[in-house]
Formats: C-alpha cells, sequence, structure tokens
C-alpha cells in the first residue's frame, strides 16, 4: 500500500513537472510570437520607408534627366545657330548642361 501511495505521488510529481513546463513553454512561445510580430511590423514600416525614397529618388531621377535633355537640346541649338548666338550663349549653355550631368 505504501509502495502504491509512493508511486502515485511521484506520478502526480511527474505530472506536476511535466504541466510546469508546458506552461513555461506556452510562455516561451508567447513571448517569442510577440517579439516577432513586433519585428513583422517594424521591417514592414522600414519597407514602407524604404518604397516612398525609392518613389522620390525615381521622379528626382526623372526632373534630372528631363533638364539634362533640355539642355543638350539647348546646346544644340545655340551651337549650330552663331549668327543667332554669340560665343557667351554658347559658354552658358555648355556651363549648364556640364553642371546638370554632373549632378
Amino acid at each position: 500500500m505504501m509502495k502504491e501511495l509512493d508511486h502515485k505521488k511521484s506520478i502526480n510529481i511527474a505530472i506536476g513537472s511535466i504541466l510546469d513546463s508546458m506552461q513555461s513553454g506556452k510562455e516561451e512561445i508567447f513571448a517569442i510570437t510577440e517579439q516577432i510580430e513586433k519585428e513583422n511590423r517594424a521591417v514592414k514600416s522600414d519597407i514602407s520607408q524604404i518604397k516612398k525614397m525609392i518613389k522620390t529618388y525615381s521622379t528626382d531621377i526623372e526632373n534630372i534627366k528631363k533638364r539634362e535633355l533640355q539642355s543638350r537640346i539647348r546646346l544644340s541649338e545655340v551651337s549650330s545657330d552663331f549668327q543667332k548666338y554669340t560665343s557667351d550663349d554658347i559658354q552658358v549653355a555648355y556651363e549648364e548642361s556640364y553642371i546638370i550631368q554632373k549632378d
């Protein structure tokens, strides 16, 4: 009878230990899940900011391309008509074109 009580006590202790371990594991999983969700939100926010930056840079690049094309057209105009434009006009057009290309 005493052995049977000791055996039941041991089983109850083992079951209690298993339940404690399961609860601890459950809490760890919950904490890990919360951390993953927090990091996921941070990554999504970073991605959103990067997309906005890419859009801004793309717009800037398109504007620079347009300015560069306009400056090359202007340079071509002043370079091809020496009677209408002075050497100063040509130099200004060249410098403007150079500055835009350099940027």
